[in-house]
């Protein structure tokens, strides 16, 4: 079981170095979500579809107020007409990874649209055995105050990587002989 959250992980720091690859270089993914994202080997995956990415400081052909991307991804300030930013990026990977770990996202579209309160149903409730470390790291990211998450999308990455080699020095741990 423990093997399924590592791959978890291992995919979502994937996605995660994409998208601060892709942020370094002025562009936001805007459309995060499972269809976006190919898994090329066991664990590894690539982010496809930049199809609505905008350039940072580049012209629209959308409209000044339309929202960009798919709703039950989108971050609360952005379903409220903010514009979207890095921290957004990091609020849809947090549904997504909640969607890897559950099987589905936290919302259904109705409950999207006529909550009031952007409490995130939490990860336990739905699957007990998910580890706690890979539960803050969701939490954060799903935190419905942008100021809370994480503050640039190479600090997730950063929190993905220690859980992996936590991870891995534990098992380590429980594979060395005993003295």
């Amino acid at each position: 079981l423990q093997g399924r959250y590592d791959r978890v992980t291992r995919i979502a720091l994937f996605i995660t170095d994409a998208l601060a690859y892709a942020s370094k270089q002025g562009v936001l993914h805007r459309d995060i979500k499972p269809a976006n994202v190919l898994i090329v080997s066991r664990d590894r995956a690539k982010l496809i579809d930049f199809g609505v990415a905008k350039l940072r400081g580049a012209t629209t052909l959308t409209a000044h107020e339309a929202v960009v991307g798919t709703p039950l991804y989108l971050a609360p300030e952005v379903l409220n007409g903010n514009q979207q930013n890095e921290l957004t990026e990091i609020y849809a990977l947090g549904v997504l990874i909640y969607e890897m770990v559950v099987g589905y996202p936290p919302w259904t579209f109705e409950q999207l649209m006529f909550r009031s309160n952007p409490t995130t149903p939490p990860i336990k409730d739905r699957d007990p055995n998910c580890p706690d470390d890979l539960i803050d790291v969701v939490t954060r990211c799903l935190e419905p105050s942008p100021e809370k998450r994480y503050g640039d999308l190479d600090q997730l990455a950063k929190s993905l990587a220690a859980l992996i080699v936590s991870r891995a020095e534990k098992r380590v741990e429980l594979e060395l002989p005993q003295k």
